[in-house]
C-alpha cells in the first residue's frame, strides 16, 4: 500500500504548473515551441478563443496530480526515502523522477515523434518540459515523504 502525502502531491502539481508556465513562456522556450508547432501569435489567439483554456489547464493540473500519486508509489517502491541517508533526499528523488521520465514519458514521446510529422526539435521541447516536471515531482514527494 502506497502512503500518499497530500501536501507533496499538491505541491508537485503546483510546481509542474509553474514549470509549464515558465517553460512555455515567450521568454524561455515558448517561441521555439510555437515555431515547431506551426503556430504564430494570430493562431495562438484564435486557439485561445476557440478552446476552453480553463478546462485545459484544469485537466493538466489533474494530470500532474496523477503523476505525483504514481511517483509516490515509485519513490516508495524504490525506497528512495531510505536511500536519503546515503545520498540525500533531493538527488534520490531527482533520480527516481528522471528514471520515470526516461522509461515512460521520453520513450512514449520519442515513438510519437518517429511516427508523427512534428520533428525531433518538438520532441526535445516537449519532453524537456516533462523531464523537469518528473524530476521536480520526484524530489518533492521524496523530500516530503
Amino acid at each position: 500500500m502506497v502512503t500518499l502525502n497530500l501536501a507533496a502531491i499538491g505541491l508537485s502539481a503546483v510546481a509542474c504548473t509553474a514549470i509549464g508556465f515558465a517553460y512555455y513562456s515567450p521568454f524561455v522556450l515558448g517561441k521555439p515551441w510555437m515555431k515547431e508547432m506551426g503556430l504564430d501569435k494570430k493562431k495562438m489567439a484564435k486557439m485561445k478563443k476557440e478552446k476552453n483554456m480553463a478546462a485545459i489547464y484544469g485537466l493538466t493540473f489533474i494530470a500532474a496530480i496523477v503523476t505525483a500519486i504514481v511517483m509516490s508509489g515509485f519513490v516508495e517502491f524504490f525506497r528512495a526515502t531510505k536511500w536519503a541517508g546515503t545520498m540525500g533526499a533531493v538527488p534520490e528523488g531527482a533520480l527516481v523522477g528522471f528514471l520515470a521520465w526516461l522509461g515512460f514519458a521520453a520513450t512514449t514521446g520519442f515513438t510519437d515523434a518517429l511516427f508523427g510529422d512534428k520533428g525531433i526539435k518538438l520532441f526535445f521541447l516537449n519532453t524537456g518540459h516533462q523531464a523537469l516536471c518528473f524530476i521536480a515531482t520526484g524530489i518533492i514527494v521524496t523530500v516530503i515523504a
